[in-house]
């Protein structure tokens, strides 16, 4: 891959089908303007303004950050030269630079790692400095969930614990919250990397496809001190277990254990850990029919028993009931009942808002490439035979089936759908070196230009 970045964006637009890139381009136009209207016609409709972003402060531009995007951009160059050299662990270090210098391009320390905490007063860190006594606190949880501040609320409390536990082990240091929330979400680099070796691909290849997903907007953006971004990880660490059953023809008992740790911590973090058992039983049936396997499928059904035993001991033990949790928080979510019915307007905008949002966080080059005709023909042909381009493909059709049912209805599905970028990345992997260093070049200017421009709490 040349790093010259001029070369590559002259590279990318020879490459790219330029009536694909039109196409969405004029649809997104479209859209804005629809949604614009939308609002001027009725002000309360509960769509982003700054079509499709969510959650988003500006345009302002941070000169005080420009220093660090002039260093992700050296960075950029460095990892280009050294790709055919990287390991594991020094993807990661990669990785991990460039979430901290894309966000510093914000303008300082104290904005990208330590107001996403305190800033709006209504994070899970506001609600987690309430908290006296854990156990006390877990015990009232069904009774005081609707009253929680806007996030914690409409996800389990151990979202909120879990900011609790920190504070009380680092003394109430954001910098220490932040950089462990920082470590812990990068950690899905690498478990990516580890994905991608389970699925054969060779090691230069897997560089240039961790390197890639380290700069999507979505991954350098939302990986620093966001829940969504440890949440992440716990989905990856659910992805590799199920590929190492997929891959492996006789049983993986790591890979069960992944699998089996994958699902319970995301399940604690978020309700949306539903996607999980969804992708876990398909993929599970699939493989069973297709290869009359059945190691995913019992691993993913004796995982969802020992979720549920979970649920039950939690209750007996605390009085916390996790299905009762979950049934409030669609409640708040959707107060007057399914929105398709009820508010059928904004049911549809939202939909569109949300999917627009996922895509335009993958940036601009990667979703014009992703509609390319040859390549959905290539994988839609080949889902019976590919184990990544299959798994790419189930968990799109459970997210999208998650959006039917009117799921993520506020938005932010940029960061509240982390977990389908690695599914994403995977549609990529066959692509040859000259595009994916063009789809790298132009998500890594987009991530940096967008990073210096606004700001996105959460």
């Amino acid at each position: 891959m040349n790093p010259n970045l001029v070369w590559e964006i002259r590279s990318f637009i020879k490459r790219q089908p330029l009536k694909t890139i039109g196409i969405l381009l004029a649809a997104w136009i479209f859209l804005a303007c629809l949604n614009g209207l939308l609002h001027f016609l009725d002000p309360g409709l509960d769509t982003a303004i700054w079509f499709p972003i969510s959650i988003f402060f500006g345009p302002a531009f941070h000169l005080s950050g420009l220093p660090y995007a002039i260093l992700f951009l050296g960075v950029l160059y460095l990892a280009f030269k050294l790709l055919p050299h990287l390991n594991q662990f020094t993807s990661w270090l990669l990785g991990l630079l460039f979430i901290l210098l894309g966000n510093l391009a914000q303008g300082n320390f104290d904005i990208a790692f330590r107001q996403p905490f305190y800033l709006s007063g209504t994070q899970y860190y506001s609600d987690a400095l309430k908290i006296s006594s854990w156990r006390a606190w877990l015990e009232a949880f069904n009774n005081q969930q609707a009253s929680l501040f806007v996030h914690s609320r409409t996800h389990p409390p151990f979202a909120v614990l879990l900011h609790y536990l920190l504070i009380r082990l680092s003394g109430n240091n954001l910098a220490v919250l932040a950089g462990v929330f920082i470590l812990i979400s990068s950690l899905s680099i690498p478990l990516l990397g580890l994905i991608l070796g389970e699925l054969g691909i060779d090691r230069v290849q897997r560089n240039r496809l961790v390197l890639l997903f380290s700069l999507l907007p979505a991954i350098n953006i939302y990986t620093a001190v966001s829940l969504d971004g440890l949440i992440l990880t716990t989905c990856t660490l659910f992805l590799l277990g199920l590929v190492m059953l997929l891959r492996r023809q006789k049983f993986s008992l790591a890979g069960a254990f992944l699998i089996f740790a994958g699902l319970t911590l995301t399940n604690l973090l978020t309700f949306g850990g539903l996607f999980l058992v969804a992708v876990g039983l398909g993929l599970g049936t699939l493989d069973l029919l297709l290869n009359r396997k059945t190691s995913l499928l019992l691993t993913s059904l004796a995982s969802v028993v020992l979720l549920v035993a979970g649920a039950f001991i939690l209750n007996s033990t605390f009085h916390y009931n996790h299905l009762q949790a979950f049934l409030t928080s669609s409640r708040i979510e959707n107060p007057d009942g399914f929105r398709l019915l009820t508010q059928p307007l904004e049911y549809l905008m939202s939909r569109i808002e949300g999917i627009s949002e996922i895509g335009l966080f993958l940036s601009i080059g990667c979703l014009a490439a992703l509609f390319q005709k040859d390549r959905i023909k290539t994988i839609t042909g080949g889902i019976r035979i590919d184990t990544a381009w299959g798994i790419a493909l189930t968990g799109l059709v459970i997210v999208a089936g998650m959006f039917l049912i009117g799921m993520f209805r506020t938005g932010e599905t940029a960061r509240t759908c982390l977990f389908i970028y690695p599914y994403l990345v995977l549609i990529f992997y066959k692509d040859d070196p000259g595009l994916l260093g063009d789809l790298t070049i132009i998500a890594a200017l987009q991530t940096i230009i967008m990073q210096l421009c606004g700001n996105y709490y959460w």
